[in-house]
């Protein structure tokens, strides 16, 4: 019997379709909150240990001081690399980072809670109270990628300061504190994971959004808004590619024969048809009414595109079951070539809708190179 694969899954699949997004919701205003928190953490650790004295008072605010140093140069690190680029990779790797400092600043915080409550003295007890929780108050109303991460930093400030009163505080003052501390964990535990929710699903319904509003209602394929983003997109960084712009040959006399219904299907059959033809890497696009478009890339030249139009051609040609009639159409096809010293979006649609009309004057069932005009 194989062993049990223990090994640990780096990231719930319950959210990855949405990490990235989670990522840079973490991070958004982070700066300015962990420039506030640390500037508050040290203050309140370097008055104490002036005002007592305290050798490992001293210690502990210098740990804090190290701790708050690397989570200040960690918040203006990734605001520096926050971008639409942000690779899956390199957000877990800042996950991750983002989680060690801020499991160690709770940490300190414990620590702080512990020794001032061993030293009996009421001022510094009542600046760790404070201190604690207003940090657990500030991390129930971020927003984070790792909530357990989150919840457990809470846990340890708000048990340290439990256990504190219960082995220092007066009996009656350590009851009520203990039970106080762990109201609030149970309040900034589900505070936390209901804000997390509602983000992941909020975030969730605008991708179900876009990808509505870039999707054909009818084929499901991209749609021309869609298409002549990704056509600015592709020109933008200045890339090689090929458009081909497709009519159908006849499609309005099937619609007058057989009806719209058949129609309708017939430009769902075509979609599927052109869809096999392609890669992965291309866009097929309804553009509307019987009218489609392709970005081919990469593509080395214009035999590539060629080749490409003939086969799309050849299989549109071949006729339609649908609906016990044998539906038979055509493609008129307008190529237009882009390179990085000729990439204008909208001539380089205007060329190849214009070379596709040519196409049709001269009878349909081909193709045709658009040429560059000025």
């Amino acid at each position: 019997m194989p062993a049990p694969n223990k090994r640990r899954r780096s990231r719930p699949a319950a959210y990855a379709d949405v990490e990235l997004e989670l990522t840079r919701l973490t991070f958004r205003n982070y700066t300015p909150s962990v420039l506030l928190g640390n500037i508050a953490a040290i203050s309140a650790t370097l008055m104490m240990a002036t005002q007592y004295a305290d050798f490992w008072l001293w210690k502990l605010t210098w740990v804090m001081i190290v701790i708050c140093c690397a989570r200040t140069w960690y918040a203006f690190a990734f605001d520096e690399r926050r971008s639409p680029q942000l690779t899956l990779h390199a957000a877990r790797r800042q996950q991750r980072i983002w989680a060690t400092v801020t499991i160690l600043f709770s940490a300190c915080m414990a620590a702080c809670a512990l020794y001032t409550f061993a030293r009996h003295e009421s001022i510094a007890e009542s600046i760790c109270i404070m201190g604690i929780f207003a940090l657990t108050s500030a991390m129930s109303s971020r927003m984070t990628v790792q909530p357990r991460v989150l919840r457990n930093c809470g846990l340890i400030m708000l048990g340290s300061l439990a256990a504190a009163l219960l082995l220092y505080a007066d009996p009656l003052l350590a009851r009520a504190g203990a039970m106080v501390c762990l109201f609030y964990a149970v309040i900034h535990s589900s505070a936390i994971d209901t804000k997390f929710e509602i983000a992941v699903e909020h975030l969730r319904l605008q991708h179900k959004l876009r990808e509505l509003a870039e999707r054909d209602p009818l084929t499901g394929l991209a749609n021309r808004r869609h298409f002549e983003a990704r056509l600015a997109g592709m020109c933008a960084e200045a890339q090689t590619f090929a458009v081909l712009y497709l009519d159908l040959d006849r499609f309005k006399r099937v619609n007058d024969a057989f009806g719209h219904p058949v129609g309708d299907v017939l430009l769902q059959r075509v979609g599927e048809r052109i869809s096999g033809l392609i890669r992965s890497s291309d866009l097929l696009a309804r553009l509307g009414g019987d009218e489609f478009a392709i970005l081919q890339h990469p593509v080395a030249s214009e035999e590539h595109a060629q080749t490409l139009a003939a086969r799309i051609n050849r299989e549109l040609a071949l006729p339609f079951e649908i609906a016990g009639h044998q539906v038979e159409v055509g493609s008129s096809i307008g190529i237009r070539m882009a390179s990085a010293k000729d990439c204008d979006p909208s001539r380089l649609l205007n060329q190849a809708d214009q070379a596709l009309y040519r196409v049709k004057q001269a009878g349909g069932g081909g193709f045709r190179i658009g040429e560059f005009q000025n």
